[in-house]
């Protein structure tokens, strides 16, 4: 049972562990710290589970083009 609690309370904080890693990566950048991240150039604004065939084409050719 102890071990599920754990867990509980990390999927309850993972947003936040997320954040903190996010905030981690920009500040090293900042810091000119070398090391690789790989994501977009751009903010990515679709959800999860997008159904809109436009945005997740954008989405793909972002990736494609960054290669």
């Amino acid at each position: 049972m102890v071990n599920i609690q754990k867990l509980i309370e990390k999927l309850e904080n993972r947003y936040q562990d997320y954040n903190d890693t996010v905030e981690r990566i920009v500040e090293l950048e900042k810091n000119k710290v070398k090391f690789l991240v790989i994501r977009p150039d751009e903010e990515i604004t679709i959800k999860r589970l997008e159904k809109d065939t436009d945005k997740l084409q954008h989405v793909y050719d972002l990736g494609i083009k960054e290669w």
